[in-house]
C-alpha cells in the first residue's frame, strides 16, 4: 500500500490530500484570507455570565465574543484536595470582568460564536502538554502494555519538577527518551512564554497561534510508512523542507516537487473524488448505497440494498450490504470531516451475532480515523449512534453554501403549487385587473402548465371577474417564480 500527501498551494488557498493507493482518504483546506482559530490561545475577559445556560460569553478579540460552558472550566483545587467540584454552578467558578486564559476548541459559524475552554493543551510531535494537571498518560492507540509503561517512565523523567501533565501521542511509540525530552523542553518554553505574555498583554490579545494546516499535517500525520510528499508550489516546498529539517530529517527523502504544469489534484483524479464527496448518495460495490444527510443537529446515514441480489436469501443479502456499509461509513466520515452525532440506519438484522460482527467491522474502521470517535450498540430499530469530535468545518461547509433560491432546503415549489398560487394572487387582486388585462411573467414550465392544465380556471377568471389573463415566458425568472404586471405596465 502506498501512502502519499499531495500539497496543492495557490495564492487563494492551500489544499492537502491524504491518499492511499491513489484513493482520497482525507482533504484539508485552508483559505488564505480566513485564519483558523482552533488551537489559538487568548487572554479573554468574562463579559456576561448566563446562569440559566450555565455558560458565559467572553471577549477574546476586538468585537468578538466566544462561548464558555461550565464543563470547559478547569477548577483549581487546594493541594491534597481530591474531590471533584463539577457540581458547582458557573457563577461560583467565574465572575463578570474576570480575565481568563482561553483556548479555542471550535470555530465560529454564522449562527454560533467560537467555543473556548480553560483546559489548555499544547501539542508537539510526540507529546501533548496539559498545564494545570500532573497526570502522565499514553494514547489509547498504543496497545502494547510494555511500550505504554516505557513511555510513562520516560515522560515522568522528562516531566521533572515542571508542574504540568503530558500525554504521549501515537507517534511516540518506539521513540527514545532524548526525542521526548526535546519535545518536553520545547513545550515548557512555549508555556512559559504564554504565561509571560498573559501577565503583560491587554485583554483580548492573542498569546499563541496554532500552526497553519500545512505544518500541522507535517507534525501530526507524517509517519515512517509514508511513501511520498508531493508539493506543487515553491513557497510551500520551502516551508515543508524547513519544518522537516528541524523536526523530521529522516522524512526529507520523501519530499518531491511536482514538475508537471497540470493541477496536482487533477493529475491524481482527486477533483472528481472531492465532488463525489459532496453528493448525498454513495454507491457501494455490491449495488447497495448510502444516503448521507448533514444537518445542524446531526448527520444521518441510511443504508439501502438497492439492486444487490447476491444471495437467494434476503437475510444474507441484508447482512452483506450492512457489512459493506460498515466499511464505507468510517471512510466517508473522515473524507467529509463530519463531526458531532451521526445516526446510521442499518437494515434490520435478526441475530445478535450479525449485529456484533457489524459493530466490530464499524469499530475497526473508526480506529483508523485520527479524530476520536465513539460507538453505541445496535438499537432494536437497527440504529447505531456514532460520535466524532468536530475538527473544523466539514467538507460540505468548506466547498458549498445553501442555495439562495431554495435556502438550503433542496426543494422548490411544484408546478401545480405555483399555478394555484398564480390564480390565487390574481383572484385576490381581481379588482385591480377588472375589465382589463393581467400579464403573468413566469418560467416556461409554469406557463405551459397554466395553458394546458388550468385552462378552465383561466377562462373562469374572465367569465366571473372580467379579468383577461395573459401568459408570457420570462428568461429572467427562475422556474418557481412569477410576477403579475399591472394594466398600466402592460400598455
Amino acid at each position: 500500500m502506498t501512502k502519499e500527501i499531495l500539497i496543492n498551494s495557490s495564492p487563494a488557498e492551500c489544499r492537502i490530500a491524504l491518499i492511499e493507493d491513489r484513493v482520497l482518504q482525507e482533504v484539508l483546506i485552508e483559505r488564505r484570507h480566513v485564519e483558523s482559530m482552533v488551537g489559538n490561545i487568548y487572554k479573554g475577559t468574562v463579559q456576561r455570565v448566563i446562569r440559566g445556560m450555565q455558560s458565559a460569553f467572553v471577549s477574546i478579540e476586538a468585537n468578538r465574543n466566544a462561548f464558555l460552558h461550565v464543563t470547559d472550566i478547569t477548577m483549581e483545587l487546594d493541594p491534597g484536595q481530591k474531590a471533584d467540584r463539577l457540581d458547582e454552578r458557573i457563577e461560583e467558578r467565574i465572575r463578570q470582568g474576570e480575565q481568563l486564559l482561553l483556548q479555542v476548541t471550535k470555530e465560529p459559524t454564522d449562527s454560533k460564536a467560537a467555543r473556548v475552554t480553560t483546559r489548555i493543551t499544547l501539542a508537539s510531535r510526540y507529546l501533548v502538554m496539559t498545564p494545570g494537571s500532573t497526570q502522565v498518560r499514553v494514547s489509547l492507540k498504543i496497545e502494547d502494555e510494555n511500550e505504554r509503561e516505557r513511555l510513562k517512565d520516560f515522560i515522568t523523567i522528562c516531566q521533572g519538577d515542571f508542574s504540568a501533565g503530558f500525554i504521549a501521542r501515537t507517534a511516540a511509540a518506539g521513540v527514545e527518551q532524548e526525542s521526548l525530552q526535546r519535545d518536553a523542553d520545547i513545550l515548557e518554553a512555549r508555556w512559559q512564554d504564554i504565561m509571560r505574555r498573559f501577565r503583560l498583554e491587554s485583554s483580548g490579545s492573542l498569546l499563541y497561534r496554532e500552526l497553519p494546516v500545512l505544518l500541522k499535517v507535517m507534525r501530526d500525520i507524517v509517519f515512517d510508512d509514508l511513501t511520498r510528499i508531493t508539493v506543487d508550489d515553491d513557497r510551500a516546498l520551502v516551508e515543508v523542507q524547513d519544518f522537516l529539517a528541524d523536526f523530521l530529517p529522516d522524512q526529507l527523502d520523501c519530499l518531491t516537487r511536482a514538475t508537471s504544469g497540470q493541477n496536482l489534484f487533477d493529475r491524481y483524479g482527486l477533483e472528481e473524488q472531492i465532488q463525489a464527496a459532496l453528493q448525498s448518495r454513495v454507491a457501494l460495490n455490491s449495488g447497495g448505497y448510502l444516503v448521507i444527510e448533514q444537518t445542524e443537529a446531526m448527520t444521518t446515514i441510511d443504508v439501502n440494498t438497492g439492486s444487490y441480489l447476491g444471495s437467494r436469501h434476503l437475510s444474507e443479502t441484508i447482512f452483506r450490504t450492512n457489512l459493506e456499509a460498515a466499511e464505507a461509513i468510517p471512510k466517508q466520515l473522515r473524507l467529509r470531516n463530519v463531526g458531532g452525532i451521526v445516526v446510521v440506519d442499518f437494515i434490520d438484522m435478526k441475530t445478535e451475532n450479525e449485529k456484533q460482527e457489524l459493530l466490530d467491522c464499524l469499530h475497526a474502521g473508526l480506529l483508523e480515523d485520527p479524530i476520536p470517535c465513539g460507538l453505541s450498540l445496535v438499537s432494536t430499530l437497527g440504529l447505531v449512534e456514532i460520535t466524532r469530535k468536530r475538527s473544523g468545518k466539514s467538507l460540505q461547509m468548506m466547498l458549498s453554501q445553501p442555495c439562495l433560491h431554495c435556502h438550503g432546503l433542496g426543494l422548490v415549489n411544484s408546478t401545480d403549487a405555483l399555478a394555484a398560487a398564480v390564480l390565487r394572487e390574481v383572484y385576490l387582486r381581481r379588482r385591480e385587473f377588472e375589465n382589463s388585462s393581467c400579464l403573468v411573467l413566469a418560467g416556461q414550465e409554469l406557463v405551459d402548465r397554466l395553458h394546458t392544465g388550468y385552462r378552465k380556471e383561466v377562462q373562469a377568471m374572465y367569465r366571473d371577474h372580467a379579468v383577461v389573463l395573459k401568459l408570457s415566458v420570462s428568461p429572467e425568472l427562475c422556474e418557481d417564480e412569477f410576477r403579475l404586471i399591472q394594466p398600466a405596465e402592460v400598455q
